[in-house]
């Protein structure tokens, strides 16, 4: 279906996000640090990929519960990553005030050629992100799961995989 669409449309980018949950995934970028992130550095680990912006109301309600898992099972091999749509700057900003979430985050862009859109993120278009939040889950083996949008659910989602034994 997604060949079918227009290349570089939203809907095209939405069909290969529904195409790609249960095959693998690695997800590169530059971090609020400047440094390299890429998910297969973590392949082994448990990692909560959260579509997320400081804009974001919801998003915001549901970083504490992930911050508490994450304190939790980061022992155990799990991992968060955030990507941020916004501008990195503003990013550094929210994060500044909220030190517990200090997980690595893939941050957006400023960019005026964007048709005038003040933000934005590569792998958001990329993968045809369309709300936030917006939760997927990377596998020990690197394979991508679709994650609940509620946070009791994706608790669960996230025990059932770190509670299954490594190969």
């Amino acid at each position: 279906m997604a060949e079918n669409l227009p290349a570089g449309s939203l809907y095209s980018a939405m069909a290969r996000a529904t195409n790609m949950f249960g095959k693998s995934l690695r997800l590169t970028g530059t971090g609020l640090d400047n440094q390299p992130i890429d998910t297969a550095d973590w392949l082994g680990d448990i990692i909560l990929v959260d579509f997320w912006g400081s804009w974001c109301v919801p998003c915001l309600t549901q970083m504490p519960k992930i911050a508490e898992l994450r304190n939790e099972l980061e022992p155990r091999g799990f991992r968060v990553l955030g990507v941020a749509y916004e501008d990195p700057d503003r990013t550094r900003e929210y994060l500044a005030t909220r030190p517990e979430y200090d997980w690595p985050n893939i941050a957006g862009y400023l960019d005026e050629d964007r048709q005038g859109k003040p933000y934005g993120n590569l792998i958001v278009e990329q993968y045809g992100v369309e709300s936030f939040p917006t939760y997927w889950i990377i596998d020990r083996d690197g394979v991508v799961h679709k994650g609940a949008r509620r946070a009791d659910e994706l608790e669960s989602q996230i025990r059932s995989l770190i509670n299954r034994p490594r190969d």
